[in-house]
């Protein structure tokens, strides 16, 4: 009988073993993904924010100086300046970055749910 019984729990702990580590390997590809995932959202918010306001600064700087070939690049731009202000690349830059952070929090919240079950 002892026998046996050391062969039943050497059979359930391998058991129990065997599901953290699978449980475990899951968890960590599910952050994994998410580390990723708000990596590249950054990454892709930064670089359109980088083009966008160097363009728009060098279109501006364009116009100002008197270039393009007539009157209405001119206006075109003055008419863009109405729509898109100044500081349109801070708000931009703000919403990303709740947005960003309203992600992170509802990951952060869908992990400790998953880890509490």
């Amino acid at each position: 009988m002892p026998l046996l019984a050391a062969f039943i729990g050497s059979l359930a702990s391998g058991l129990a073993t065997l599901l953290a580590t699978q449980m475990a390997y899951t968890t960590a590809l599910k952050i994994a993904a998410y580390a990723t995932w708000i990596t590249v959202a950054t990454v892709f918010f930064a670089s359109v924010f980088v083009c966008c306001s160097s363009l728009y600064s060098m279109m501006a700087s364009y116009v100002g100086s008197g270039g393009g070939t007539g009157n209405w690049i001119r206006m075109f731009w003055v008419g863009m300046g109405m729509f898109i202000p100044g500081n349109a690349s801070a708000v931009i830059a703000c919403v990303a970055s709740v947005w960003i952070g309203t992600s992170i929090w509802k990951i952060q919240r869908v992990g400790i749910e998953s880890f509490s079950k």
